[in-house]
C-alpha cells in the first residue's frame, strides 16, 4: 500500500484535502495512505526568502494561497 506525504501550509480546509486526496488516488487507482504536513507560512520559504518577507505579512496570516 502506497504511503504519499503532503506537506502544505497551514489553513486548507477538509474540503480542499478531500479534493486532493481524491485526484491523486484517481492517479495511482488503488488503495493508498495520504498525511498532510501542515506548516504555519511563518516557516515556509522559497527562492531564498521567507514567505512573510517575499509576499508580505499578511500573507503569512492567509488561510489559503
Amino acid at each position: 500500500m502506497p504511503m504519499i506525504t503532503a506537506k502544505l501550509a497551514k489553513g486548507r480546509g477538509a474540503e480542499q484535502k478531500q479534493v486532493f486526496m481524491e485526484a491523486i488516488t484517481n492517479v495511482y487507482e488503488e488503495w493508498i495512505t495520504l498525511l498532510f504536513d501542515e506548516y504555519e507560512r511563518v516557516n515556509w520559504a522559497s527562492s531564498g526568502q521567507l514567505h512573510p518577507i517575499k509576499f508580505g505579512e499578511a500573507f503569512a496570516k492567509k488561510g489559503t494561497v
